[in-house]
């Protein structure tokens, strides 16, 4: 049996080798996977629930050396994930956090500090997707009207989340594309988190629709790999 799922998990990975890796597009599976790669190994990775948790356990590469991986849901799923990102921080390990806008904004009072203190070494990924995502996924979707449904579940908001993390005085910057992000974070030898104190790194990532759509894609293809490779 083991050597069973060992033969599933190869198929799998050579799938999303191929589909994610060297993408230029800032796909929520290629910046899940990018930051799970690209973060170095002695810095810890905090994820928000709903869909960066998901796609992180879904498309990361295996690591011998990987970082280690923390996730607090909080109260209500979202809160608190950039205050519990600093806390780590704060106690010497630098951090890197992948959270949605929602759980960004549900959480904009952590950026706001003493002046002249230090900064821990916290970088902050924010896929910016207009709203909760993870509902697109599910039944009410597809069973009510767009506007209800976005009203109700999806929730988008009008802040720009890169103009709010400037205004809070967060060194703010907008990635261009999955290679840009690697570097960002340290993975082609540029300075790593610890030596930049607070910043944010903002994705803008295809809509909901779209979204769904390349997970199901990634889905169906990882299928057919795995079961090919079980009857061979």
């Amino acid at each position: 049996m083991a050597a069973r799922w060992a033969v599933a998990e190869a198929a799998a990975q050579r799938v999303l080798q191929d589909r994610l890796d060297d993408r230029s597009e800032l796909t929520e599976p290629v910046v899940a996977r990018t930051v799970l790669g690209a973060t170095p190994s002695d810095h810890a990775v905090v994820l928000a629930s709903s869909m960066p948790v998901r796609d992180v356990e879904w498309f990361s590469a295996p690591r011998r050396d990987h970082p280690v991986v923390l996730v607090n849901r909080g109260a209500n799923g979202i809160d608190g994930v950039v205050s519990t990102a600093m806390g780590v921080a704060m106690s010497g390990r630098p951090v890197v956090a992948l959270v949605g806008d929602l759980a960004f904004l549900h959480d904009l009072t952590a950026w706001v500090r003493p002046a002249g203190t230090g900064e821990p070494g916290c970088t902050v990924v924010v896929v910016d997707n207009g709203g909760g995502g993870i509902f697109s996924f599910l039944p009410q979707a597809g069973a009510l009207a767009p506007e209800t449904f976005a009203a109700l579940f999806a929730t988008p908001q009008a802040v720009d989340v890169a103009a709010a993390a400037r205004g809070l005085g967060v060194a703010t910057t907008e990635v261009s594309d999955a290679a840009h992000l690697a570097v960002l974070l340290g993975g082609s030898g540029d300075v790593p988190a610890a030596a930049h104190g607070l910043r944010v790194l903002v994705v803008r990532a295809p809509d909901h629709r779209a979204n769904v759509r390349i997970h199901g894609e990634l889905e169906a293809a990882v299928t057919e790999a795995v079961e090919h490779a079980l009857s061979s």
